[in-house]
């Protein structure tokens, strides 16, 4: 579960799949100093801003990256890889 707090990532790998720039939390580019300083200080300087974006993140972790949504995800996964496997068993023995 998410712990409610400010988010500073950079823009690769997964992270965009979590964190949505400027909604959520921030993105900056690798190796980007000068944003991540500037984005550290709004969040020191501005409470309710780093206490919005926690709360926003917090809510979308749990929603979208639960362990039941993340379930039921894998579930129409193999649901669908299943009925595509069973559909070219029966076109193969006719």
């Amino acid at each position: 579960a998410s712990q409610k707090c400010f988010c500073i990532a950079t823009n690769v790998g997964g992270n965009p799949e979590i964190i949505s720039d400027g909604e959520d939390g921030v993105l900056v580019p690798v190796c980007d100093v000068e944003t991540v300083v500037n984005a550290l200080n709004l969040a020191i300087k501005d409470s309710d801003y780093r206490r919005q974006f926690g709360e926003k993140i917090s809510r979308k972790v749990n929603c979208e990256f639960s362990e039941k949504t993340f379930s039921q995800r894998l579930n129409v996964v193999y649901r669908n890889l299943y009925n595509n496997l069973k559909g070219e068993i029966a076109n193969d023995g006719v």
